[in-house]
């Protein structure tokens, strides 16, 4: 996970082991973020999480 931007490990934080919603997930990242933009960021940082879907870990 060194190689991963900080935003990215954050979402991947909170989605996975946390187990939180998008929506928040975005509340917890702030600035403009909405539970679309930071899903979409998961998605194209990680063309494996299309795979998987929602699946909770």
């Amino acid at each position: 996970m060194n190689n991963v931007p900080a935003r990215i490990q954050r979402i991947i934080k909170y989605k996975f082991f946390e187990r939180l919603s998008w929506e928040s997930i975005a509340l917890r990242m702030g600035r403009t973020a909405t539970a679309d933009s930071v899903r979409m960021k998961l998605e194209r940082f990680s063309p494996m999480y299309i795979v998987f879907g929602n699946t909770r870990i």
